[in-house]
């Protein structure tokens, strides 16, 4: 199969989930548990289980409209910058993973829009953004998670704003092996 066939795949996997809030858990294995609710990096978590960890930057790209799942927690009044990549563990594909950000956040943090093929995680994880609880998606021999993480705008006015987050949706792929253990 094409690769873009199955990158197609998965974006429809992800804009097609039924996600579900981290405190069901009865559903989940105790391997499931530990990577789908984990709420630390999962870029630090991923590196600590292989040799050599790699970004693979598939595309990025300004796109005005949203899947209803991703409007349904964005708001859908401006453009986002959408970037999804592969996240290999020992040259195996671990995590397709899409990151949708707004604009507006590009302007306060425009390292969003040149991190290449280095790691979304370890930027967020080194401005300590706040992040909204985890939510989680099984279907198949699939399973996915997703959370916001948000920065709080309103510079010199003192007017304090709505968080501004971008959202965050890792999909692991079926060499991924600690999911089963």
């Amino acid at each position: 199969m094409a690769m873009l066939d199955v990158v197609q795949q998965y974006r429809t996997f992800i804009q097609s989930a039924v996600w579900q809030d981290e405190a069901l858990i009865a559903p989940l294995t105790t391997a499931e548990q530990e990577w789908l609710l984990c709420s630390d990096s999962l870029t630090a978590k991923l590196k600590a289980k292989c040799q050599q960890f790699e970004v693979e930057l598939l595309s990025q790209n300004w796109q005005q409209d949203l899947a209803t799942n991703e409007s349904a927690v964005l708001p859908a009044d401006q453009s986002y910058l959408i970037r999804e990549v592969f996240l290999h563990g020992d040259r195996q594909r671990w995590v397709f993973a899409r990151t949708v950000i707004p604009q507006q956040l590009c302007r306060q943090f425009p390292q969003l829009m040149q991190l290449g093929a280095k790691p979304l995680g370890e930027f967020l994880f080194e401005q300590q953004l706040g992040r909204s609880g985890l939510q989680w998606s099984k279907s198949k021999n699939l399973s996915a998670r997703r959370s916001l993480f948000y920065a709080q705008t309103g510079g010199e006015t003192n007017i304090i704003q709505p968080p501004l987050g971008l959202l965050v949706t890792e999909l692991f792929l079926k060499d991924f092996g600690y999911l089963h253990e």
